[in-house]
This record gives structure tokens, sequence and C-alpha cells, in this order.
């Protein structure tokens, strides 16, 4: 519902195919949109939705195997770009035994995943409010905070490329309050804004200190809940930082401490202080939580 709202919000045709009534009849109510009463894995649903005349199919149900299905179909109806949202990692591993093109697929979306891999490069650059990296591009985009001791404050964009010319860097946008800037030469940071750079992997230590943050050397990270989204995070993380996580299931607290070769993992509510003191919070150089 909400990539439907934000799609209808840019003007483009959206046709939404759901097989509860109720939920349609909500999807009605609330979105800009045509909105079909059946499943995705249906050829003649897909067909009464019009499937011919799509640009861009999005399997977004809660089972995998129904997006990858209405995938294969929308590929069979000759859909240029086709989306499947998944949960199973098996998917997405690069030694699955079916390809993307077999399973009828241009872009496979893994949210935990995605939200995982977010959290890593945060850990990574502790100083940064986010991080995106450009694939098969050795790029990033980078967001910074401008704290009130920032030294490039009160500069104007212009003065900051006299200075620092010969970096390959680029402010391309500045997010004030609620409102989101390209900066022209004559713009002036102030406290509070988060800016946006663009620059190669390898500059970001010089952004960052042009900048006045300091990154923190994260070497101890508790995790609480061992959904999935924790369990990337840990696996990703597990080799270079001492990791722990916090399972209230005593099954699951048992499983992922099974999958995970490093992790230390402790069955235990989370939201008990004791336990979090016992275990070693205030020692923690950074706390994430998971659950949900």
């Amino acid at each position: 519902l909400h990539l439907a709202k934000r799609l209808s919000a840019e003007k483009h045709n959206i046709t939404v195919l759901e097989k509860d009534p109720e939920k349609a009849r909500y999807a009605e109510e609330h979105l800009d949109a045509l909105v079909i009463v059946g499943s995705g894995s249906s050829v003649e649903d897909l067909k009464n939705a019009n499937i011919d005349k799509a640009d861009v199919f999005a399997g977004l149900s809660n089972s995998d195997e129904v997006n990858l299905l209405s995938c294969r179909l929308a590929q069979k109806l000759n859909v240029p770009y086709k989306i499947a949202r998944v949960r199973n990692p098996e998917y997405t591993r690069p030694d699955f035994i079916l390809s993307d093109f077999e399973m009828g697929v241009d872009l496979l979306v893994h949210p935990e995943r995605e939200t995982a891999d977010a959290i890593v490069r945060l850990i990574h650059q502790s100083s940064a409010t986010g991080v995106v990296e450009f694939k098969g591009a050795d790029i990033q985009l980078l967001g910074i905070r401008l704290e009130r001791n920032s030294p490039i404050l009160g500069k104007t964009i212009g003065e900051l490329w006299q200075k620092h010319g010969n970096i390959a860097a680029r402010i391309v946008a500045i997010k004030r309050k609620e409102h989101t800037l390209i900066p022209g030469g004559s713009d002036i940071l102030v406290a509070g804004d988060q800016i946006f750079v663009i620059c190669e992997k390898k500059l970001i230590p010089t952004v960052v200190h042009i900048t006045g943050k300091e990154d923190v050397s994260i070497q101890n990270i508790m995790i609480l809940g061992g959904g999935l989204v924790g369990q990337f995070v840990a696996q990703s993380l597990e080799d270079t930082i001492n990791v722990k996580i916090i399972e209230s299931r005593s099954d699951k607290s048992e499983k992922i401490a099974n999958a995970l070769k490093k992790t230390l993992v402790i069955h235990g509510d989370g939201t008990d202080v004791d336990l979090l003191a016992t275990e070693g919070i205030l020692n923690m150089d950074a706390f994430i939580a998971t659950t949900g």
C-alpha cells in the first residue's frame, strides 16, 4: 500500500491485484489506483488486470513462491520488467540453482537483507546518517549532519569548492529541516544541515574530517532480536566485531547459535534491564534493536 501510494503520487498509473476482498476495498478507498480482487498466481486474474499493458510488474505478497510464480507468468505475458519481494535468503544466493531469468525476475528485493546491509554500512561509517552504495562502482552517497562545532558552518558551497576543489567529492543535496535543497555556489551551510556528499569510497575519511566529524571505532555490538535482520547483521559483522544477540525464544536462540559462527547468542528478555546490564550493555559501542 505504501509503495502504491508513492508511485501514484509520482503520477504513475497503478493497478493493484489483491486476493483479500477486505484489503482490496481498503486499498480502493485510499489509493488513486485501479484495484482488482484476484491472485497474482492466476493467469486469468493477471489478464483481467490488463497485465499486457504493464511496463513493470511487482510481486509483493507475503509469499515468496507466489511472488516468483507471478513474475514467471508476467514474463510469459511479455511484461518488460519484473520485481519479486522474497524473504528466503536461498533465492538471493549467487549459487542458487535457478538464474533470475529462469525465475522470470529482473530484480529480487529482500527487504530484511537491504535493511541489514544499511545497518552494516552505518556501523562501518559511524559518523554518517546514511550511506548508499552504487552498484558496479566504487562510489558512495554519504549523509552527514553538521553539528554546531563543524568548521564548515557559515561557508558557502563555492568557498568549500575553492578550498577543497582538488578532492573529488561534491555536495549534491542539503536537507534543512523539512526541505531538501539542490545547492548552488552561494548557498551557506548552517548547523543542523544534513548534507549528502557523493565521492569515492576511499575519500570518505577525508570528507568526514572536513566536516569536523570523527568516526567512533565500533568493536562491540549488542543486537536485540534474532529475526532475519539481526541474523544478517551478525553474519556480516561477526568476523571483525564482537557481536552479541539477545533472543527471547528458546528454540530460535538455539537455531541462531548453530547458524552463526562467532556470535554469542543469549536466550532472554531484551526488555529486562538487569539482563542487559549483566550482558554488558554499558560496554557496547553500538546497540541495534531489530525485533518485530
